[in-house]
């Protein structure tokens, strides 16, 4: 066989296993009732910087987001990844007036042995950080964000690049 042949029957073999990765995540995520709550460190500031408004930090994974103002109510569904091949997947959500909740983001913690570059090539997953434990995953939901979610969606790139490591 070819070089060629042989890299596209493992893009596509890869592919096909992101997918079902992805089937079982996303069957998780709708079977799952655990909730994150937030931990809210507001402080009142009269500034609108994004570093003064709603503060979000896991200790579970020892990382922490900034979010705007826009994103007030936000929660934060976890699915442990037991028996897949991520730790685990928190589900940033915000409610919409017309579809419910909605997800807007995702961050996925891998084991650094779990970690696959090859998502990050594949433009499935944006690395965000890493320890000497965990690789720290971004993705961004996929289509278009309601109308009255629009402000909040337009906020996403600034609270992944707000991502910090707590260690």
């Amino acid at each position: 066989m070819n070089k060629t042949i042989i890299i596209v029957i493992v893009v596509v073999v890869l592919l096909l296993c992101c997918c079902s990765a992805g089937g079982i995540a996303a069957y998780l995520l709708l079977n799952s009732s655990s909730t994150v709550e937030h931990e809210d460190t507001t402080e009142t500031s009269t500034s609108t910087s994004i570093a003064d408004n709603l503060p979000y930090t896991n200790y579970e994974h020892d990382f922490s987001l900034l979010f705007p103002n826009s994103w007030e109510g936000y929660n934060v569904d976890k699915t442990p990844g037991a028996g897949l091949e991520f730790e685990a997947y928190y589900q940033f959500k915000l409610t919409s007036s017309t579809q419910g909740e909605v997800s807007m983001f995702t961050i996925t913690v891998y084991s650094q042995n779990d970690w696959d570059p090859m998502l990050e090539e594949l433009g499935m997953e944006i690395k965000l950080g890493e320890n000497s434990e965990y690789v720290y995953t971004f993705a961004q939901m996929n289509g278009i964000a309601p109308q009255d979610l629009q402000a909040a969606f337009d906020d996403i790139g600034e609270i992944k690049d707000s991502f910090q490591l707590n260690k």
